[in-house]
């Protein structure tokens, strides 16, 4: 087991940073003019990315808990407090942890 598997909420908080890290630097990089009022082709492709990228690593992150999809529910359908969603999320229980120790207790 690497350290990745290890640390899933650091893994997860940090593939979160990572994204909107590439995200904002995309934006920066293609925008075409500052005194322009018309979005660019950068900043159209920047929130599908933070998306399918968020998506992506939420899904691995609960596989790796053996946890089914459904709680990918935790992170949209808290909308009145996203933080109390996101820190439901993360509190999720380690069922790949709690199987290993039943199986070493034998």
């Amino acid at each position: 087991m690497n350290w990745f598997e290890r640390h899933l909420n650091w893994t997860w908080i940090l593939s979160i940073i990572l994204g909107l890290i590439i995200m904002f630097s995309f934006e920066e990089i293609a925008k075409p003019n500052y005194y322009d009022n018309t979005y660019s082709f950068a900043e159209f492709i920047s929130v599908p990315f933070i998306i399918v990228w968020g998506l992506c690593f939420s899904i691995w992150y609960l596989r790796k808990k053996k946890l089914p999809l459904w709680f990918l529910m935790l992170l949209f359908f808290v909308p009145a407090f996203p933080p109390l969603g996101i820190w439901l999320f993360l509190r999720l229980p380690n069922r790949n942890l709690l199987v290993n120790e039943k199986t070493c207790e034998k």
